[in-house]
């Protein structure tokens, strides 16, 4: 259980931001050996097509490309270090020394990277097996091509973020580490200190082309993370200082997966009204209801074990005495539950019409006994039981990572603009001072947005941990039958 080449200054500056979860620290390094075996099975497929192939092919030719990958990935990786450390001395930062391996307490991507890698050596250590290959590139081929199928395996099995997210994740650090080398592209005093490679570095990140893949990718990124706001919005709030929340109304999102609602003449969580009382097929409404019936209970579970948790947070907040940092990460906290509460509750709502529609449904077939019973109206949903101390909650726990990842891609365009803005400042000088007030009032907006981004970022972030956690107790205590206070 390790990840595998932890960066220099991870957690201490925005450039090195720990990704969640199981997700490897640095993606690059596991990267190579999938990239290699797809490079393989295309070359090969091509060689077998003019009939070039040869035993012993596939493998050479991950080899080759592995050590053509890995060069890359080395070059690529000591120039960010160089380029990491000049934006540190910029931002007067002592980074912490990288790591080339670190323990976990849960699975990694990276454990079943090497565990691929090193399964592929023990087979090729078999004579008999994979005849043509020999030498380095049979023992390299073969560890490459098994190190990708175990980070194939890994991802599916360990990783529990949707690969939306992980895009998302992965475009704003690259927004981050575009905007990073850009200030010091500007700085001519912390290039001078950069070594001989981190100014090739540089050069490389700074040139035209590069800048333009930066900014196509960033330009999605922001349309992206503007159409997923997360539900309501703090006057202070990043939504809020782009003007995407109207004056006049408040808006109160519930979300579902893609297809979660879906079940017959019903697309999207709507009626489509396309059946027919002669064609509605009760066997159908009736799976369907015992689908939503499930989900209605798994969603009353969630919604009472975070309001228990809720109230606790609660309980401790209002028990601290004056104003202090840790009172201000419980009372986001505190926001944030009651945000994951108020998800699980609609949910629950929205559920339970649906429920109320099927059962209209099969009451309107003609002819058919009716065998459903009333829907149940719980108005004590989060109060009229304890939760259960073995739950996993996962819907929670899977809401705040999506939080987590929204309020990353929020931070970074906040950040981005105002570092526009800096720069803007420093090439006209008084001239631009004295632009309209909007601008500096909407500057003034977005540097109150970003503190409150931070700190909701921080809290979301020990949430998060926190409830990971739970989660992998309430596991392992219901295995062992034991059982643990929440």
């Amino acid at each position: 259980m390790v990840r595998l080449f932890v960066p220099e200054g991870e957690e201490q500056h925005a450039l090195t931001s720990r990704r969640p979860g199981a997700l490897t620290a640095e993606p690059s390094v596991t990267a190579v050996p999938l990239s290699s075996a797809l490079a393989a099975t295309g070359l090969t497929g091509v060689l077998a097509l003019v009939g070039r192939a040869r035993p012993g092919t596939f493998l050479k030719c991950a080899a080759l490309a592995g050590t053509l990958g890995l060069s890359y990935t080395t070059c690529k990786l000591y120039g960010q270090r160089e380029l990491n450390r000049g934006v540190f001395k910029l931002d007067k930062i002592e980074a912490q020394p990288g790591k080339l391996w670190e323990s976990t307490e849960h699975w990694t991507v990276e454990d079943a990277t090497l565990t691929g890698g090193g399964l592929g050596v023990l087979a090729a250590l078999n004579e008999r097996a994979f005849p043509g290959a020999h030498g380095w590139q049979r023992f390299l081929g073969s560890a490459l091509v098994g190190a990708a199928l175990g980070s194939v395996l890994g991802q599916r099995i360990f990783v529990q973020i949707p690969p939306r997210l992980i895009s998302k994740i992965d475009q704003t650090q690259a927004m981050t580490r575009h905007m990073q080398y850009e200030r010091l592209q500007q700085n001519e005093a912390a290039k001078a200190n950069l070594s001989r490679f981190g100014k090739l570095a540089l050069r490389f990140y700074t040139w035209p082309p590069h800048q333009l893949l930066r900014e196509l990718t960033g330009a999605e990124a922001g349309r992206e993370n503007a159409s997923s706001g997360a539900q309501g919005a703090s006057p202070h709030s990043a939504s809020s200082f782009l003007g995407l929340q109207s004056q006049n109304t408040i808006s109160l999102e519930v979300e579902f997966e893609q297809g979660e609602l879906n079940g017959p003449d019903m697309t999207a969580g709507v009626r489509t009204y396309q059946d027919s009382l002669r064609t509605r097929n009760a066997r159908a409404l009736e799976a369907y209801l015992a689908q939503l019936s499930t989900m209605r209970t798994t969603m009353v579970q969630e919604a009472r074990y975070v309001w228990h948790v809720l109230a606790e947070k609660e309980k401790a907040y209002y028990a601290m005495v004056g104003e202090s940092d840790e009172k201000d990460m419980c009372r986001r906290e505190c926001d944030l539950l009651g945000n994951a509460a108020s998800q699980c509750v609609m949910r629950e709502a929205v559920i339970s019409f649906h429920i109320a529609d099927a059962r209209k449904q099969l009451e309107q077939i003609p002819g058919r006994i009716n065998k459903t019973t009333s829907a149940s109206n719980d108005t004590t949903l989060l109060l009229d039981e304890t939760p259960d101390t073995h739950y996993n909650p996962e819907f929670t726990t899977k809401h705040l990572r999506a939080h987590w990842t929204k309020q990353k891609a929020a931070l970074a365009q906040v950040e981005q603009i105002l570092s526009q803005y800096e720069v803007a400042v420093k090439q006209n000088g008084d001239r631009f001072l004295r632009a309209p007030g909007e601008i500096h009032g909407r500057v003034k907006a977005a540097r109150v947005a970003v503190e409150n981004l931070r700190g909701y970022l921080e809290a979301t972030s020990r949430l998060l941990s926190e409830f990971e956690e739970r989660g992998r107790k309430a596991e392992k205590m219901k295995g062992k039958g034991g059982s643990w206070g929440v």
